[in-house]
């Protein structure tokens, strides 16, 4: 468990209310947020996001929780911070931009993550068992990939998160890149906190807010959720943005009376009722046929349930068939292109299997070859090895006569070296003609040098007798 350098210790004090030690606190570096796109979430963070961000960071504005369960926002439980972010960085990673950030938790405390203290959650931190984190942030502008305007700006932006669209003759995907607002438009972007979960969305988050002005999350009791970022188009573009990225889901949460519906949509096309108050350039009917494709548009996109009290008599049964259907045929083309890229990826993987499969073949051949070449060796051995143990038992067989234990013998030569074996064979040897009045140096070499007649006389043939 990480202490703070003596660097960090002072900026960790700065919002303590009583001066810790290092021994009073743990410290964790995180991999927050960068520039990286985020798959499936059709998102992207601009690095001048990225650095109000930091901002927060430094300031301290940053709580550590868990799961996203802070103030009755994403989750029906209150809780409270256990930890918070005192100083970070960004750091270049290849072509991203990383928002890295430190966090520091009071030792042994509770936390409402079930039982756990603050102890637990920084020992599961270092054994690698707690890693992916999530944050949740907001932003002012949500500018369009494609045409570089808000995306939820009807008049000037008539794209769609996800899909794809022909831009000089190539097919775009369109994508949100989240940015401050510009001036005049107020800007209430923030990182509001970090959690601790299962799996994050950033791909690069993970173990290594309230805004610096004081702004709090967006009060919870007029919050709409919103579960795709296809429903920005459905949002004010003057209004934040709150939004918790997770594995599975990007929610965002926006304030009830932000929420463009369908009334206020109806009202967007249909501002003024007579000919002589309509914009210069303007005809009822084109207003009215505006407001058509407004509604079409979101029909496709699959957002009938906020659209029901708008579908008056501007709108015929045919468009909206014809809606419906080319709603469906845009899943259709979704799940084709999906199939396609999981046939594409099992092909790569069968090519794989089968190279893998060659190489191992070849290995078996070699191996196979090699046993074969062995074998006969390994024959000699055992036959030279068998060779030795007879001998060594003949040997303490004339050493010891009855009192050798030759079965015994046999089960220990099983575990020893053939030199082990040798030298035990020739200690009985020796002594055996040690016994016969033989000095062991004169039993090797071919010259002897006994008088005529002296072995056979000094041989007793009745010590080689067995069951006597």
């Amino acid at each position: 468990m990480a202490k703070p350098t003596p660097e960090q210790l002072a900026k960790i004090n700065r919002f303590a209310k009583t001066q810790l030690s290092a021994d009073d606190v743990h410290v964790h570096p995180f991999r927050l947020l960068g520039t990286g796109y985020i798959p499936s979430r059709y998102l992207q963070f601009d690095p001048s996001l990225l650095e109000i961000y930091l901002n927060n960071v430094n300031n301290g504005d940053v709580a550590q929780i868990a799961d996203h369960t802070f103030g009755n926002t994403w989750v029906d439980k209150v809780t409270l911070p256990f930890g918070r972010f005192f100083e970070g960085e960004l750091v270049s990673d290849g072509d991203k931009l990383q928002l890295d950030g430190s966090m520091f938790m009071p030792k042994s405390s509770k936390t409402y993550v079930g039982d756990f203290t603050t102890d637990d959650i920084s020992q599961q931190i270092d054994a690698g068992i707690l890693h992916d984190s999530s944050v949740s942030v907001s932003w002012g502008y949500s500018e369009c990939s494609i045409c570089h305007n808000d995306i939820r700006d009807y008049e000037n932006c008539r794209h769609y998160p996800g899909r794809v669209y022909k831009d000089d003759g190539e097919e775009v995907l369109c994508t949100v890149i989240a940015k401050p607002a510009p001036p005049p438009r107020p800007d209430n972007s923030c990182m509001i906190e970090n959690s601790i979960v299962c799996a994050g969305a950033y791909p690069d988050a993970g173990v290594l807010g309230l805004s610096a002005s004081g702004e709090k999350p967006p009060n919870t009791e007029k919050m709409v959720k919103l579960n795709n970022i296809a429903d920005l188009k459905l949002v004010n573009k003057d209004a934040p943005v709150f939004c918790c990225l997770s594995s599975t889901s990007a929610t965002f949460q926006i304030e009830s009376e932000n929420l463009r519906d369908a009334s206020e949509l109806h009202q967007l096309y249909h501002q003024m009722y007579s000919e002589e108050e309509l914009p210069e350039g303007w005809t009822m009917a084109k207003l009215t046929a505006k407001h058509k494709e407004c509604v079409k548009e979101l029909l496709d996109a699959g957002h009938e349930h906020l659209m029901a009290d708008a579908l008056d008599g501007t709108l015929n049964e045919a468009l909206k068939a014809k809606s419906k259907k080319g709603s469906e045929n845009q899943v259709d083309e979704k799940e084709k292109l999906a199939l396609e890229g999981q046939i594409d990826a099992l092909t790569k993987e069968n090519e794989q299997f089968k190279l893998d499969v060659e190489s191992k073949n070849t290995e078996v051949a070699e191996l196979t070859a090699k046993v074969a070449e062995l074998t006969p060796l390994a024959d000699l051995g055992n036959k030279y090895r068998e060779d030795v143990i007879t001998a060594a038992l003949a040997s303490g067989v004339r050493d010891q006569k009855n009192d050798f234990k030759e079965e015994t013998y046999k089960k220990m030569f099983a575990n020893l070296s053939i030199d082990e074996i040798k030298e035990m064979g020739e200690a009985w040897e020796n002594s055996a003609l040690a016994k016969l009045g033989i000095p062991p140096s004169r039993t090797k070499g071919e010259d002897l040098h006994l008088p005529e007649g002296g072995l056979q006389q000094a041989v007793d043939p009745e010590l080689y007798k067995v069951g006597r």
